[in-house]
This record gives C-alpha cells, structure tokens and sequence, in this order.
C-alpha cells in the first residue's frame, strides 16, 4: 500500500533529458505537479549533463545514471537496475523506454516496487524489423503486460504499438494526454512583432519546424518542401528548431540547394511558446510519431499545420492540422502550404475542453500515482 502521509517517490526512467516530446511531457507534469505531495527522480541513460538537467534539480528532483542496456548487454542492464531500485526504494516507477521498459518492469517486481507504469510515446522505432529485433519486442511486451500494474501511452496508436491489439480491446491502458501550459501560448501580437525582428522575417512567409534532427522526422523531405514553395513563393522563410545527429546532414542540403540565406537553425530554444507566435504556418513531415507533444503546442498557439498522415487524426485537437502523404510530392505539399490560411486563431478554450491543460492533467496524475480510481474518461477502449 502507498503511504499518503508523506511525499511519493516516483521515479521516472528515460534516455536522457535532451528536448524531445516525452522529456516535455514529464517536465510540464513536474513543473505543474504538487511538489509537497510528490518527489520526482529520474533515473538516465546519458552519461552527459543534457538540458533539462538543471531545471530538474531546481525543482528539487533528484538525478540518477546507469549504462544503457545497448553498452552492457542486457544481464548485467539487469543488474544495475536492481542495485540502483534498492538504493532509491521508489513508491512509484513510471518507464518512458518503449520496448526497454520491459527490463525496467520486471526489475521493478523483484524489487517490490508496489506501482510499475510503462508509457508508449510512440507507434514504430528506428531498428527495423530483424527477426532477433522482433524476438525481443515479443519477449518485451510479455515482461511489460506480465510485470506492469499499470499501462499508459500518449495515445491509442502508441498503446497499441508497445502494448498489441488484446491490451488495447480490453480497455487497460489509459490515455496520458500531453498537455501544455496554454496561457503561455495565447497569441500576443507585440510578442509576435518581436520575435519576427529577432528572426529578420520582415513580411515573409514564416514557416516553422520543431523537432530532434533524426531519422523520423524527416528533415530532408521538409527542405525539398521548403525548395518548391520558396520557388513559388520567394519571400519566405523556413525556421528549424531542435538540434540531433542529423544537423549537419541538413545543413549541408540546404547549402547544396542554395537555400541557406532562407533557412534559419536555431538550435534548442526555450522560448517555444513565443517562437510560434513569430511563425506563420507549422510543417511537420515525420515518418512516424506517437502523439507529438509539438503539434499540442502548435495547436494551442493557433496556428495551422501541415502534417504527414502517418500521424494519427486524434492530434487534430482544434481541427487545425491539414494531413498530407508522404507519397505526395514535395511540389503538392508546396501547393496546399500556400494556399493555406495564415491567421492564429484563438484555440485556448478548445485545448483546455480537451483535456491538454497542463494544470488538469498533473492533478490527474497525482491521483493516478496515489491509486485513486480517477478515471475522467482516459482509459483507451478498442474501436479501431
């Protein structure tokens, strides 16, 4: 049983606290969660200081490292884990590693961590489909349905993904929505004239990504994009956020198609909110996502989006986002970009009716970690 006479322990397990989606998830639910009711300790597989890591311990959390179980093998992954379980004695452990997590639940039962949560943020990963890759993916969603207390995910495509179709028709996973601060995202024009002098956009056409530079999302396709409607439409701007392995691949292309005087890199920023106030138009072609926590605060910030269709329909919040396939050529894409409207609508309320208010959802949550059986309509039914 969990004490609730003193302050819970959860201990959040992840890959490291860089700028993606699930790292923005937890950090808005530590920022906005009861503090004096809950601890929050991360546990990381990144051996360098990454950039939540200072936000974390100023929040009064606590920061815990092991080797990834790719570096080790997964015996002695084993190990460690159940050393370092002992040594925080969490009440709650909440894994946000996709097909790892199963190491991390099982570990998590022989150490008799009362409450295990595995979370699925995303709906493919990048290791392809070897017969020892889908050996493992089997062997790991048995030890995470056999070990977990509880099953979450981002959405009902994420859940279906890491959890499979029997889980999902039984209705046992629940719905953790990604949700933002949405007052900081309301449009203010003063804000938007700044940051477009900061950018030297002057009048033009602003178009806005933000996302890791890897694989999935797809920098490549967005820059041919970029190319068809900077020919048709000369005065724009395209404006990447995020930083990643891929960066230097990207900038290279850009140069090559004599387009770096209209991309702008901006690296990892901490003014999101007001970033998108600048822009005109958000674009985001991934390969593949679970429920991308930027498309709530694109959302929130008004503006329209052109997304690929791999993405799920149930991010369309505030009925904002325009889905195009990947099939489609850069030229169409380009197409459906100009013509779209440019004008930030108020969306604020809708977000907050839907659920992804930051404030909501962490009360949610500490009930959620406490047991409470509150459920406020976010367990995941079949009906695909």
């Amino acid at each position: 049983m969990i004490n609730h006479n003193k302050k819970l322990k959860v201990l959040h397990v992840l890959g490291g606290l860089w700028c993606g989606g699930t790292e923005a998830f937890v950090m808005n639910m530590y920022r906005s969660i009861d503090r004096e009711k809950v601890q929050f300790v991360f546990l990381i597989h990144e051996k360098s200081k990454a950039h939540y890591d200072d936000e974390v311990l100023s929040l009064g959390g606590i920061i815990y490292r092991i080797p990834d179980r790719t570096e080790v093998g997964t015996i002695k992954y084993m190990i460690y884990l159940i050393r370092i379980l002992f040594k925080i004695k969490p009440d709650v452990i909440h894994a946000h590693a996709m097909f790892n997590s199963g190491v991390v639940m099982l570990a998590s039962f022989i150490t008799g961590i009362k409450k295990r949560v595995c979370h699925s943020h995303n709906t493919a990963d990048q290791f392809g489909d070897s017969i020892s890759r889908n050996i493992f993916r089997t062997i790991m969603r048995l030890c995470i349905r056999g070990f977990s207390t509880d099953l979450a995910a981002c959405g009902n495509e994420a859940a279906l993904y890491l959890f499979g179709d029997k889980i999902l028709k039984e209705g046992k996973a629940h719905v953790l929505k990604n949700a933002v601060n949405v007052e900081m995202y309301k449009f203010n024009g003063a804000i938007r004239s700044k940051v477009r002098d900061e950018l030297n956009a002057g009048n033009r056409l602003v178009l806005g990504h933000i996302g890791r530079f890897s694989k999935e999302k797809n920098h490549e396709f967005l820059v041919y994009v970029f190319k068809a409607v900077h020919k048709l439409h000369p005065d724009s701007l395209l404006v990447l956020i995020g930083d990643g392995e891929f960066r230097p691949r990207i900038e290279k292309k850009v140069a090559d198609l004599e387009l770096s005087g209209a991309v702008k890199f901006l690296g990892i920023r901490n003014d999101v909110s007001k970033l998108m106030q600048g822009m005109d138009l958000f674009v985001f072609p991934s390969l593949f996502e679970g429920f991308p926590f930027v498309l709530v605060e694109a959302q929130a910030a008004g503006l329209n989006c052109i997304i690929s269709d791999t993405i799920t329909p149930d991010t369309n919040i505030t009925q904002r986002l325009n889905f195009l396939s990947l099939k489609d050529s850069p030229a169409i894409w380009a197409k459906k970009i100009l013509s779209s409207s440019y004008k930030h609508e108020d969306t604020l309320e809708i977000i907050r009716s839907k659920g992804y208010d930051n404030v909501t959802m962490a009360k949610w949550l500490t009930d959620f970690y406490m047991g409470h059986k509150h459920e406020q309509n976010l367990v995941i039914r079949g009906g695909f």
